[in-house]
């Protein structure tokens, strides 16, 4: 067994990835295909996503839509980290707020990229697992009672 890090066997790591153009055809005339993200870390509900980039390649649109998508849920935060591996070189970040995303920004290497993952890690703790769930799901509830109060007016009228 080769232990890398927190992959316990490289080999048997790389054995498991997935070819998934498969399952290309099926998401209608679309240009869809499916991603997969590079590490995730659950605290309280609230996600982290890491995706990782070699430099200079960039975020494909579709992915960037998933990422935004993400974000509205307002429990995934998703950081894209350019770099050779186990170099970070450049960070974005994806909050869990729509429409917020930081501009890239250059890290000096692995210590800067995990002051950003304690301060999210932080930010996780602090907040518990009804909190976050319920916020989210109240934004669902209020957004089907808007829906269903418009229809009964409109049929009011």
């Amino acid at each position: 067994m080769t232990t890398h890090g927190n992959i316990r066997d490289l080999g048997k790591y790389a054995a498991t990835v997935w070819d998934w153009s498969f399952l290309n055809g099926c998401f209608g005339s679309t240009k869809i295909r499916v991603s997969d993200g590079d590490g995730m870390v659950e605290r309280n509900s609230h996600l982290l996503l890491f995706e990782a980039k070699l430099p200079n390649n960039p975020i494909p649109e579709g992915q960037r839509r998933m990422f935004c998508s993400l974000q509205a849920t307002g429990l995934v935060t998703t950081f894209v980290i350019w770099g050779q591996p186990n170099k970070p070189a450049a960070l974005q970040c994806f909050y869990p707020y729509p429409g917020y995303t930081t501009e890239k920004v250059w890290l000096t290497g692995e210590d800067e990229l995990k002051g950003w993952v304690e301060k999210w890690f932080s930010y996780a703790n602090s907040t518990g697992w009804e909190n976050s769930v319920t916020k989210a799901m109240n934004k669902q509830a209020e957004a089907a009672l808007r829906a269903y109060l418009q229809s009964r007016q409109q049929l009011a009228a």
